[in-house]
């Protein structure tokens, strides 16, 4: 790249007016000066190493090496191709699971082998998208024959997250891996939430309008601790406020708890009833059921009937 500034005679209070670049080797820097006299006088001064020389790759590689920019390990790696890796978070997960963070690594060379040093690391996030609290972190070092597979595996249980949980139990996965001897180094991370369980609402017969309407609310505890003051809170079309009904005992690991509640619809079409469940160890689940309401019962005279 070579860049040229011109000095603007027509403005003896401007120095430097207009600067044009084109995309060539940035061999030397030309700058166009006003004097006293209005005649210009060009300085020429080197700005780097001849383009393709030792000097100027050996420049740019300590420059690479230094940059806080992860785009630059791009052109670092652009030299060595042996490794692959393959980062992936397995398993659907529901809270209370333990997950697995796992990195594959394949040699693709036919006659070296490779050693290798990853690390692996799992860090709670905000909602802001900002990391909170590391959960768990390990450095692996493998040997990774010619021609050979590797994994490495992190498992991470509900006891070592439980109690670093923020808001949407999002978590940041990450690995850093650097192949001994070379400038190798990969890096990827990505973003997950463990899910929360499901509440599953049935009813008792056909909604209609004006008619009692009984239904259960039903949620299975996921968790490997038993759920403690647990309480139902349920929405839902005849009710003027929220119903809580509490539950009298605690619900054990893999466990059911349930909450039957009962409402007078009094319009009929599409409603839905709303059910969120808290306790002590797990809250903000909730579920829904989108149910259609009938009309009256009419006689055959067409008057409503009278209970």
């Amino acid at each position: 790249m070579q860049i040229k500034c011109f000095g603007d005679i027509m403005d003896p209070h401007s120095l430097l007016n207009f600067c044009v670049r084109t995309h060539k080797e940035l061999d030397s820097l030309s700058v166009q000066k006003l004097l006293a006299s209005g005649r210009g006088k060009t300085l020429r001064a080197t700005t780097k190493f001849p383009e393709k020389s030792e000097e100027e790759r050996a420049a740019m590689l300590k420059a690479l090496k230094q940059s806080e920019s992860l785009f630059s390990r791009y052109y670092l790696n652009e030299d060595f191709n042996d490794i692959q890796f393959d980062f992936e978070l397995r398993d659907d997960i529901v809270i209370g699971s333990p997950f697995s963070v796992v990195v594959i690594m394949k040699n693709r060379s036919a006659n070296k082998d490779h050693r290798v040093s990853v690390n692996l690391r799992v860090d709670t996030v905000l909602y802001t998208g900002r990391l909170k609290d590391a959960v768990k972190k390990e450095k692996t070092e493998r040997l990774v024959k010619a021609r050979a597979v590797e994994e490495i595996r992190m498992d991470v249980s509900y006891d070592e997250y439980c109690k670093r949980l923020v808001d949407q139990c999002a978590f940041n996965i990450a690995c850093m891996a650097t192949v001994q001897d070379t400038n190798f180094e990969y890096f990827a991370q990505d973003d997950f939430r463990v899910r929360k369980p499901d509440i599953k609402i049935k009813l008792d017969g056909e909604a209609i309008q004006g008619e009692e309407l009984t239904g259960v609310a039903t949620l299975k505890n996921p968790l490997p601790v038993a759920l403690k003051k647990c309480q139902f809170i349920i929405e839902g079309p005849g009710l003027t406020s929220q119903l809580k009904v509490k539950l009298s005992e605690s619900i054990q690991p893999e466990a059911e708890g349930s909450a039957t509640f009962k409402m007078v619809p009094k319009f009929p079409g599409r409603s839905t009833i709303a059910a969120k469940f808290v306790s002590k160890e797990l809250e903000d689940v909730d579920g829904f059921l989108n149910l259609m309401i009938a009309p009256k019962k009419e006689d055959a005279n067409g008057t409503e009937e009278k209970n």
